[in-house]
């Protein structure tokens, strides 16, 4: 087992960075929607209906970054692709180490929500589970924790563009083009 600050053989292969960003576009769509969806009135005909999808969607991505955080864990994080500022190397993996994290979080406490709420969940009705008796307390936190991990993770992923539009124009060292499977 590698340790988590080692990178591994071939930790860019294909499937890592698909599942990279299969992660990546559900996030950057799901944040977005989870915010028009709660900005609906509560009974809406149309939050009722876009619900299920959100909830899905978000147990896949769920999956998913479960998958990814044990590749992380398992491999380590990738290598920088260039020389960079030994502060540069740490502000990357804490950005890094914070959007596993935040990204296990927002779902997790979505769930939580959902079940304080003593709604069900759904996932594309294949299956479903919970439906607990309310608990409002419940609700309450998870609901702020979900929301919060939200707007945390849209400053990570920010940080973490800049980061990478940084790398490709500034310091010319490859990490996007690698980033994009070249």
């Amino acid at each position: 087992m590698t340790d988590s600050t080692t990178a591994a053989k071939d930790p860019l292969d294909r499937p890592a960075l698909a599942l990279h960003w299969t992660i990546a576009i559900l996030i950057i769509g799901m944040i977005p929607f989870g915010v028009y969806m709660d900005d609906l009135p509560d009974g809406s005909a149309l939050k009722a209906a876009i619900y299920p999808f959100h909830s899905g969607l978000g147990l896949i991505f769920l999956v998913l970054v479960v998958w990814r955080s044990a590749l992380r864990l398992r491999r380590g994080f990738p290598e920088p692709a260039g020389r960079c500022a030994i502060w540069q190397r740490h502000l990357a993996r804490t950005v890094h180490w914070l959007l596993l994290l935040g990204a296990l979080a927002m779902p997790i406490a979505g769930i939580a929500h959902a079940l304080g709420e003593g709604r069900e969940i759904s996932v594309f009705g294949l299956f479903s589970f919970g439906r607990i008796a309310p608990d409002e307390a419940l609700a309450e936190w998870a609901g702020a924790v979900h929301e919060n991990a939200a707007f945390a993770l849209i400053a990570l992923i920010a940080l973490h563009l800049v980061g990478a539009l940084k790398h490709h124009w500034i310091d010319r060292d490859g990490t996007l083009t690698r980033m994009l499977g070249r």
